[in-house]
């Protein structure tokens, strides 16, 4: 048994996430527990990107966390990102209100163009979210710095774990090899037990193959049922993308904007200014049979080729990249939404359970929706066992049924989100000609499953079973 008992006052008792409607951005403290000790679930996190520290940050007044990190750094891969109104919700809910929009910029309306620049639709964005949360947009290294200054976990760099134990009984706790001795706990190892093992380690995640390894090795097949045969893996979906970011001229666009051709697209979108004005968000992508390597020259040859022939403002933003910062990858999605094994406490979250396109800018937003139901679940089943002063084996049983909760809450919705967010790809002139002529009389696909993903009464977020 690990759980750690601790001595606590009473106004250091627990601290509980805030509800939908609180404005105070710091942590609401639960002054009506009269209780005396409280039981600290040890909980690794691995992976320190968006969703892991959101995470960390979650629950570090409940748990003792460990994070670890396999790079050297918190250095930030992408140049910005779109945080879709749900997005927003989630972010507050997570009490980081006025923090995003101190550092991001609102996206009042989005519009669809042709290639050639000829505008198709411009929509209004700022009443889509039932709640009247807002679009923004903001760079990738900003928002991640945001979650860091809140951070008070201390995160273990350059660890990867290389064997993951599940629990061999009902009050036993889950094992974890590192890649190399952690500090945790004031135990320097390379081997530490954990109550919960949470996965946030992206879209190759290294604890999703672990898991999905080792409830195979089990042998157990009422454990087995529902796992997928083989671990999920990222599909590649047929696109090749860019990403940048530019500064800006007076007369470029307020609003984010799409121009489209058959076989590719461009993105360009206002996110925060810097201290050199404003910036810009590019994202632009091409449609192709399969991941040919393209040397870093071949690559930017492509991207000025294919964008240089397009019209209205682009051949100006054009111009304004600097391809030395041009950063080239593969649009990829995971094959199933795998959230790892809920019964021995070890659940995946963000890109690690659900890599989804990024269509619908919904990645992270689905993240920070994981982050929140999941935190909310722990924080309940911690509360409970520290008021009614539960034995350790019960805490342990309250954090599976939390695991189970969370995965309940929110496997709903992620898979509504995942098919919402593949795109009908028009695959001849016929087709986008009819993509063009509904954009112009009905308005874009986007905003149609913007308002599909905010406004679904049976996938909603929160969901009631938090309630």
């Amino acid at each position: 048994m690990i759980l750690k008992t601790y001595s606590i006052t009473k106004e250091a008792a627990q601290v509980h996430i805030k509800s939908v409607g609180e404005t105070n951005q710091q942590p609401v403290v639960d002054s009506s527990s009269t209780h005396h000790k409280t039981l600290r679930p040890r909980v690794l996190i691995v992976g320190a990107g968006l969703g892991g520290v959101a995470m960390a940050n979650a629950i570090a007044s409940s748990c003792d966390v460990c994070l670890v990190e396999k790079r050297a750094d918190t250095g930030v891969e992408g140049s910005a990102i779109g945080l879709p109104a749900n997005s927003v919700h989630a972010l507050k809910l997570l009490g980081y209100e006025f923090e995003i929009k101190n550092i991001a910029r609102q996206i009042s309306h989005m519009a669809w163009a042709k290639s050639n620049g000829d505008l198709l639709s411009l929509q209004e964005l700022t009443r889509i979210h039932p709640l009247g949360a807002q679009f923004m947009a903001v760079a990738r290294r900003d928002l991640h710095r945001m979650l860091l200054e809140r951070a008070i976990v201390q995160i273990n760099f350059r660890t990867t774990i290389n064997e993951l134990l599940l629990p061999a009984a009902s009050d036993a706790p889950v094992t974890v090899r590192f890649s190399s001795s952690v500090n945790y706990g004031g135990i320097e190892s390379a081997l530490h037990d954990f109550d919960l093992v949470i996965g946030a380690d992206g879209m190759y995640s290294t604890v999703r193959d672990l898991v999905h390894a080792a409830v195979k090795a089990t042998g157990d097949k009422a454990k087995s049922a529902g796992q997928p045969t083989v671990a999920p893996k990222p599909v590649f979906r047929n696109v090749r993308a860019w990403r940048t970011l530019v500064h800006g001229k007076p007369n470029w666009p307020e609003h984010s904007i799409y121009f489209f051709s058959l076989t590719s697209m461009l993105m360009l979108c206002p996110i925060n200014s810097d201290t050199s004005g404003d910036r810009y968000y590019i994202y632009a992508h091409e449609v192709i049979p399969k991941p040919d390597r393209l040397t870093d020259n071949e690559s930017e040859a492509r991207f000025m080729k294919i964008f240089s022939e397009y019209g209205g403002v682009i051949p100006e933003v054009i111009t304004e990249v600097k391809t030395d910062e041009l950063s080239t990858l593969f649009i990829e999605s995971i094959s199933d939404i795998y959230w790892g094994s809920p019964t021995d406490r070890v659940v995946l979250l963000g890109d690690a359970a659900h890599g989804i396109p990024p269509f619908l800018q919904n990645g992270a937003a689905q993240a920070f929706e994981d982050v929140y139901t999941l935190a909310l679940l722990l924080d309940k089943a911690v509360s409970r066992a520290s008021s009614a002063q539960l034995t350790e084996t019960c805490i342990l049983d309250e954090i599976k049924k939390a695991c189970i909760n969370y995965v309940d809450a929110r496997h709903g919705r992620v898979d509504f989100v995942v098919r919402e967010s593949n795109p009908p790809y028009p695959v001849n002139e016929s087709e986008l000609d009819a993509m063009f002529k509904d954009a112009k009389e009905k308005g874009s696909w986007s905003v149609s499953q913007f308002y599909k993903l905010m406004n679904n009464p049976t996938f909603s977020f929160p969901s009631d079973l938090l309630s």
